[in-house]
């Protein structure tokens, strides 16, 4: 996928890139209908300042990364536990395009539907 915004110069880092991408693959998935299926995902992230609006990997410094974008890695997990319970386990890696702040994400979720 590939990003790019025309967010104001007052909003970002002076010189902060504006554009990026994010790389995407994935390996079965998990069925909430069927229990004891699986799946894998992994996601490169390169995105500049004004790519997002309010991502869901907040964490550690994410008020720079705000201004200067981030780029890193996600990597996760899901499984079903019983019909229509799905366990999420994810894991990202991320840092400031600009400033190099880091910053390690572990997510879990249970995910119920009915």
């Amino acid at each position: 996928m590939y990003l790019n915004s025309d967010i104001s110069d007052k909003a970002v880092e002076k010189g902060a890139d504006t554009d990026g991408f994010v790389i995407s693959a994935a390996y079965k998935g998990a069925k909430a209908a069927k229990q004891g299926t699986w799946g894998l995902w992994g996601n490169y992230y390169d995105q500049g300042a004004g790519t997002f609006i309010a991502h869901t990997m907040k964490a550690g410094d994410w008020g720079y990364f705000t201004k200067e974008g981030f780029k890193g890695y996600g990597v996760g997990i899901n499984y079903t536990l019983a019909k229509n319970m799905v366990y999420n386990l994810d894991y990202y890696d991320l840092e400031g395009k600009e400033s190099g702040r880091d910053s390690q994400i572990i997510w879990n979720r249970l995910q119920v539907t009915f």
